[in-house]
């Protein structure tokens, strides 16, 4: 399990005093709760009671202090009572002074919130990744640049709005002889690595492991935690004319396990020897795809 990052301090509905029925409030938050683990984003809740049960300041002190925090996300339920509020938002200050601070609108979108502090992560994400070459030196200081002026990076709207938005690629390969797993695209008109748009606001890991799952049928759960490989590429095919800023990640997976293919988006999906992918034509493939090869050959990916 991943180390919680975002800490949610608000209140226990079942222990206010009402007379009230705190169950949607409860459902609410647990439809929050559950954002965070489909997100991939592990957070801890903390919700203290009004009734007499919690040494309220102690109880938010404690979790607080108990590691670093990226995101502390403050509770409307603590922001109607305008001295608690006061209270938690200076124990915020005196023990995790280094977090961001964030409020939700409702219980279900306690995840929206923090992941609107959350986005430095994404350009810490692509400043981690070690180009293998000067051009993917240059795509990667690219979209640092283009991750520092917008938050707008997710494809909201078919095809292509905004114009630049994030692609996961999940390039599975063989590790006994290195093989890869390449599919056909039915849009693009060009044999590519399985992969999608991220959605809005979604990790880009969970988006690989989402694609792999949705496009073949593989269990995403060992693609690599990180990306290793980054491009920036104009789009061709029945899609073109807009801009992949594409992740590349990659998962171990043998030739023999069973595929799960969506025959709407492929014409076909086959795997590529090394010596296939030597004799093939580079203009039916991602532009930057033996580039990709070069870099995992020399064990930078």
């Amino acid at each position: 399990m991943a180390e919680p990052r975002v800490l949610v301090v608000g209140l226990d509905p079942r222990r206010v005093p009402g007379p009230w029925d705190p169950e949607p409030v409860v459902a609410g938050i647990e439809a929050g709760r559950a954002r965070f683990a489909e997100a991939g984003v592990a957070a801890e809740f903390c919700l203290v009671g009004l009734d007499g049960s919690d040494d309220v300041e102690a109880v938010v002190a404690a979790a607080l202090a108990r590691q670093p925090w990226e995101v502390v996300v403050v509770g409307g339920g603590v922001r109607g009572d305008v001295q608690l509020f006061e209270r938690v938002i200076n124990l915020v200050r005196r023990h995790a002074a280094g977090a961001a601070i964030a409020f939700n609108e409702t219980p279900t979108d306690t995840y929206e919130a923090a992941v609107r502090w959350l986005r430095g992560s994404l350009r810490d994400l692509v400043a981690g990744i070690e180009p293998g070459d000067d051009l993917e030196a240059a795509h990667r200081e690219q979209a640092l640049e283009w991750l520092g002026r917008t938050d707008d990076v997710y494809r909201r709207a078919k095809p292509a709005t905004p114009d630049q938005h994030l692609v996961s690629y999940v390039v599975p390969v063989d590790p006994r002889d290195g093989a890869i797993l390449l599919v056909d695209h039915v849009n693009a008109g060009l044999w590519l690595p399985p992969g999608g748009h991220v959605e809005p606001d979604e990790d880009p890991l969970v988006t690989a492991r989402r694609e792999i799952g949705e496009e073949l049928g593989l269990d995403g759960s060992s693609v690599s935690p990180e990306p290793v490989f980054i491009t920036v590429t104009r789009t061709v095919g029945t899609d073109s004319g807009h801009t992949d800023v594409s992740l590349w990640y990659v998962l171990p997976c043998f030739k023999e396990q069973p595929l799960v293919v969506d025959e709407g988006e492929f014409h076909r999906v086959r795997w590529w020897s090394r010596d296939d992918l030597a004799a093939a034509d580079p203009g039916r493939f991602d532009p930057h795809f033996f580039r990709f090869l070069t870099k995992l050959a020399a064990g930078n990916a």
